[in-house]
């Protein structure tokens, strides 16, 4: 039978929802999700090669070397093995590819992202050499489909855009035989119009939670960020209440504690509370890693009442001066509100901050150290991302009005992201990394 398939890494908190709608479209797909059972293995193959290749990288450290590589380094093992590391990645493969060979498959569809597109392709070059076609797409196949199909000659095809509109279409002419290549789909315009996912073949209690989207796109424009040029989420779409609803009371009966798996889940507070008063009597605990820190006291009560009981916020820095930058449209005056707020109701909170943002001085550091730790007792979780220069936001396309200087044409075809390094004075450098060695700790 043929498969829809989702490989390592990627993170276990939900179940992954492109398996479900492909699912939907496509009934007679098996869904495989491979990542529960070797995330581990493969992130320790992973952090071996880091180390073997730290010294090459001094500028880097070992913890965002290693996530570098989640990414690149199975697109340079695909046609080399040079050390111990290679042969264990390419030993993976071959048994992530043994199981998908298994189902006796015509044709394997890889649901890709940043963290998993490069084993993925390599996966798909063993599967090719048995002579089984394969589709990749995912939010790793953007803008650049027509690179692919030039580089990775062993895919069928390279889906670029959302599966509801044409991946049907697009199945049907890679099962006839047809040298399709890629295919760029419209983005669906009403997203009631989604099929409601189907897991039947998936244990969703091996998951944390289970993932709902309540909607596309963002209706931000930070300056760091290129979600609004994903062919997913160029157009802002939200789902209906009652839509949302329905696939609540279809899956609740898996697991009591869902996950909106969004861009924004609060983009207005008349959303947000209408979302709140339609989930209150469903009875369920759910959470949200995509929150404008921008919650009143009004909005959290409803959160709570509605079973909230975590809340991810996108804070980013505490500096006033760098949230300008950054294009946030908060301050520290309304996160230091909506954490104490969401605290008012028990509402646990997790925060993420982005380290080595271009415009960010030794002082937005220092402050942002010095405000956290006065609102400690609020925060739950904080999360340190280093800065990345993703393609199509404004840092990339307006590099000198933040100081960045780069060329274009080195960010990385699959993830669409250009590793940024800041080059401050070495004692500045030495501060800044103590500080967000305390942040991270506090």
């Amino acid at each position: 039978m043929d498969v829809a398939v989702n490989l390592p890494y990627r993170e276990c908190r939900t179940q992954p929802i492109a398996l479900g709608i492909l699912k939907a479209l496509m009934p007679s797909l098996h869904q495989i999700d491979l990542a529960p059972k070797f995330n581990d293995i493969y992130l320790k193959i992973i952090l071996g090669k880091a180390r073997v290749l730290v010294e090459k990288h001094q500028d880097l450290e070992t913890k965002r070397l290693a996530y570098i590589l989640t990414f690149f380094y199975p697109l340079e093992a695909i046609f080399k093995i040079e050390d111990e590391w290679d042969e264990k990645l390419h030993e993976l493969a071959y048994n992530l590819a043994d199981l998908i060979l298994g189902y006796d498959p015509k044709i394997t569809c890889f649901s890709t992202y940043k963290n998993n597109i490069g084993l993925s392709l390599l996966v798909a070059k063993i599967l090719a050499e048995n002579q089984i076609k394969s589709i990749i797409g995912g939010p790793s196949i953007l803008w650049k489909s027509h690179v692919y199909a030039k580089l990775y000659p062993w895919v069928s095809c390279f889906y670029e855009g959302e599966a509801e509109t044409l991946f049907v279409k697009t199945f049907k002419r890679t099962q006839k035989g047809e040298k399709i290549r890629m295919v760029k789909a419209p983005p669906l315009l009403n997203l009631n119009a989604s099929p409601i996912p189907i897991y039947d073949d998936l244990k969703l209690e091996e998951y944390d939670a289970i993932g709902v989207e309540t909607q596309r796109g963002c209706v931000n424009r930070c300056s760091f960020c290129n979600v609004r040029f994903f062919p997913s989420c160029e157009i802002y779409r939200e789902k209906s209440i009652s839509r949302i609803v329905t696939e609540i009371q279809i899956l609740k009966n898996h697991k009591r504690e869902f996950c909106f798996c969004d861009n924004i889940t609060n983009p207005t507070p008349k959303r947000l509370i209408e979302l709140c008063k339609a989930l209150e009597p469903l009875e369920i605990r759910w959470a949200s890693g995509s929150f404008i820190p921008r919650i009143s006291l009004r909005e959290a009560y409803w959160m709570k009442r509605s079973g909230c009981f975590l809340a991810g916020l996108g804070v980013e820095t505490l500096s006033d001066r760098l949230l300008k930058w950054m294009n946030k449209p908060i301050n520290w005056k309304t996160i230091r509100e909506t954490l104490a707020n969401l605290k008012t109701f028990g509402i646990k909170v997790e925060i993420s901050l982005i380290k080595g943002f271009p415009k960010e001085r030794l002082i937005d550091t220092l402050i942002s150290l010095v405000r956290l730790l006065s609102i400690k007792k609020y925060i739950s979780i904080v999360s340190i991302t280093p800065y990345y220069i993703s393609q199509n936001s404004e840092v990339y396309n307006n590099p000198r009005r933040f100081n960045v200087n780069f060329k274009p044409d080195c960010d990385d075809s699959i993830t669409h992201t250009t590793v940024y390094v800041k080059h401050e004075n070495k004692l500045v450098k030495l501060l800044m990394d103590i500080a967000y060695s305390v942040i991270e700790n506090v």
